[in-house]
């Protein structure tokens, strides 16, 4: 096709200028009145069934460049004709009329094309199917029909592009949509968002099935062409989604979100598809990555952009630190999952990074987070929006820590070195109830906030649930026999002993502090016993034991 366009390009520009012609003459008989309307269909009736049939008749007798041409040119005046039927004021076909006709004639001329691979007839067909609506334009009133008629030219270019595998029929079709959308919406100036955001997504869906389609077409491979169109996909619609929805004061979070969600969706999917034709060995080259990859960022920067718009509507009692860190949670432990699934190990250090950098600035920020009053009730505990994030963030970072330990496990079982794994593991776990203590510590300080509590010192309350706090960590550290947890712990535990001598006691006494110091009295004593029983002691003789059980196994080897 190239190399046609390049010997013979005057030539189709010429044939370009002629069509250009007829459709201005069409344009000037309308606006004179030289011609009757329906004379005006008549002979765009003829002209454009003549030339499809002269140019078929050619081809029959000798294929040659020259018949599709005059095949081409007589189906553009054709669609030009159906266009001039259904948007002008004179005639205005009703919809089925032109639903039929549009049908009736796309369904053949596509048949024809692929069972003579008449390539250039399709091209010229599209292209002057398109250019039609950018001179005899539409009244608003028709403008639903516009797009149904650019819609169904649409539709068959990119099924014949992707199963023909014409690139330029694409190319051309898409830059021509894009062109016929911005004077729409130039022109008509639409009074309310509705129509031309409908009108955009269906032109995003149907370029973005139509490329993975054309990729999946040819051998899996989404790279070059169909990667770069879709990415100019997803650019308009975004780029328009904008412009359009702020026009209107309107958030475009939710289409951001879509796009955003359907094109990670698209990066898994296309990793799958290029995976599965792979041995269960063998790992994917760095090209057939690129695509999957690139899918994967442009969705997390269309995600940035939507939670970036959110948190301007939604500042209202800190929502936005809230609404911003689930968005971003959900996506960083889709995405460990995605490296779980397929076994990436680079997947799972990327979104346990994404998971610490999170953490830090939902610290920074969730002393900020108002409660918000549910059901009748001022403060409901650990059901509220804030809660939920801080609930969310803590079983995420406890999951990924059990996952990595089992890794380390399976890597020291293959003889490998489990030391990045193991640390890193840790580092989630102590994280994960760094979270657990900031969420006990806003939990109770919202109650006593909410509810006016006074019968006892908010002050002597934190103490109480620090303490249990550390005992938890105590038992966690047993439970995992991992001795940083009981490192925590008991930074935990002097830390709270500090508060209660030097803060909690500086005031009267009361009875409050008897029963305080009382209850912080048998949880330290709790923590002790503990610590003894599972502590390195415990270890210890658990080692001891299972040392002694191996060696009469041993001597009774040797008496074998």
């Amino acid at each position: 096709m190239m190399e046609a366009f390049k010997k013979n390009w005057i030539t189709w520009l010429g044939i370009l200028f002629v069509f250009l012609a007829f459709l201005y003459f069409l344009k000037l008989a309308i606006d004179e009145a030289w011609v009757p309307p329906v004379a005006r269909v008549a002979i765009g009736l003829v002209l454009g069934v003549s030339g499809a049939f002269a140019g078929y008749w050619l081809y029959r007798k000798e294929p040659s460049r020259k018949a599709e041409a005059i095949a081409g040119f007589g189906l553009s005046l054709l669609y030009a004709t159906f266009a001039y039927a259904s948007f002008s004021k004179d005639i205005l076909w009703s919809p089925n009329t032109l639903f039929i006709s549009i049908v009736a004639t796309t369904l053949a001329i596509s048949w024809v094309g692929m069972q003579y691979k008449m390539r250039i007839l399709i091209f010229m067909c599209v292209l002057g199917g398109l250019l039609t609506p950018l001179i005899i334009q539409a009244p608003e009133s028709q403008v639903w029909l516009l797009f149904f008629y650019v819609f169904a030219l649409n539709a068959m270019a990119i099924y014949l592009s992707a199963t023909q595998d014409w690139k330029e029929l694409r190319i051309m079709s898409f830059a021509v949509t894009v062109v016929i959308y911005s004077l729409y919406y130039l022109y008509f100036d639409p009074m309310s968002w509705g129509e031309p955001f409908f009108y955009l997504t269906a032109f995003f869906v149907t370029y973005f099935a139509g490329l993975l389609l054309a990729s999946w077409r040819r051998n899996k491979d989404f790279e070059g062409l169909n990667l770069y169109l879709s990415l100019l996909n997803a650019i308009n619609f975004a780029f328009w989604s904008i412009f359009i929805l702020e026009q209107f004061t309107l958030a475009y979070t939710g289409p951001a979100l879509i796009i955003g969600l359907t094109f990670i969706a698209a990066g898994a999917f296309i990793y799958r598809l290029s995976a599965s034709g792979q041995p269960t060995t063998h790992r994917m080259s760095v090209h057939q990555m690129v695509a999957p990859l690139l899918y994967a960022v442009l969705g997390v920067v269309v995600i940035a952009i939507a939670v970036n718009d959110l948190g301007h509507h939604y500042t209202v009692a800190g929502m936005h630190y809230v609404i911003s860190t689930a968005i971003w949670l959900f996506l960083i432990v889709l995405f460990f999952a995605a490296g779980h699934l397929v076994k990436s190990r680079a997947a799972q250090q990327i979104s346990m990074a994404a998971w610490g950098i999170l953490m830090l600035y939902w610290f920074s920020h969730a002393w900020n987070v108002e409660w918000v009053s549910w059901f009748g009730l001022p403060f409901i505990p650990f059901l509220n929006p804030g809660a939920l994030v801080w609930v969310a963030l803590a079983a995420s970072g406890f999951v990924m820590s059990r996952l990595l330990m089992r890794y380390a496990a399976q890597e020291q079982d293959a003889g490998g070195d489990a030391y990045f794994l193991e640390k890193t593991s840790m580092f989630l776990g102590v994280a994960s109830h760094v979270v657990v203590g900031g969420l006990l510590t806003v939990q109770i300080q919202n109650i006593w906030q909410a509810y006016e509590v006074a019968f006892i010192s908010l002050n002597l309350t934190l103490s109480i649930v620090w303490m249990v706090y550390a005992l938890l960590l105590f038992l966690w550290g047993a439970f995992t026999k991992v001795m940083v947890f009981r490192l925590l712990g008991t930074a935990v535990l002097l830390a709270t002993s500090i508060k209660i001598f030097f803060w909690d006691l500086s005031q009267a006494s009361s009875i409050q502090k008897v029963v305080f110091l009382l209850v912080a009295g048998g949880l330290t004593l709790l923590i002790a016993w503990v610590n003894k029983r599972w502590g390195v002691s415990g270890y210890a003789n658990e080692n001891r034991l299972a040392a002694a059980e191996e060696v009469p196994a041993a001597v009774e080897e040797d008496k074998g």
